[in-house]
């Protein structure tokens, strides 16, 4: 983030406090429009949800002088979120809801350079929330790959042969002997 940009977002989310506006309701009835099917994900009241996000925003907007910490924070939240079930896709449902909350909170206060600035930092923190999903993924399919060959190598030293039905997927496999029968 440069500079301009922190400067940006925390004088956007400083109009935001002073309107004294629902803005987690606000927030949350865009994104439950935007994508209905969301609105299962969230276990607890919305309110009390609401709360988190204003309070993680608040944390988020404190932090943007110490990006390690703030990416950490985020990386952590994206572990946690995955295993509540949200989807990589889910994220450009919050961004929009994100920015349409400070576009119909702020009216003609929000400018496009602080939106421009809110959306590079929203995509900022997505990435590193979905960064710990991509290389728990990436492992996986290492593992499974590793294991898959070692398998191979086995079924080599039994005169067999050994044929993935989906490449895609380690664990779906044809044996044939050597007459070719499975």
């Amino acid at each position: 983030m440069t500079p301009e940009q922190i400067t940006l977002i925390r004088g956007a989310w400083t109009k935001v406090a002073s309107v004294q506006a629902p803005v987690a309701e606000i927030f949350y009835e865009r994104l439950f429009a935007l994508d209905p099917s969301l609105r299962s994900q969230f276990r607890a009241d919305i309110d009390t949800q609401g709360k988190k996000l204003v309070d993680m925003m608040q944390a988020i907007v404190g932090s943007l002088d110490q990006p390690d910490q703030m990416l950490a924070s985020a990386r952590e939240l994206g572990r946690r979120h995955h295993f509540y079930g949200v989807r990589d896709e889910d994220y450009d449902s919050v961004r929009e809801a994100m920015m349409w909350m400070f576009a119909e909170t702020l009216g003609a206060q929000y400018t496009a350079e602080e939106d421009q600035a809110w959306r590079a930092l929203y995509d900022l923190l997505a990435a590193a929330m979905i960064e710990p999903r991509v290389q728990r993924a990436a492992k996986n399919e290492a593992a499974a790959n590793a294991r898959a060959e070692e398998d191979s190598h086995h079924v080599a030293r039994l005169g067999v042969e050994f044929h993935r039905v989906n490449p895609q997927r380690a664990d779906v496999a044809v044996i044939l002997d050597e007459d070719r029968n499975l």
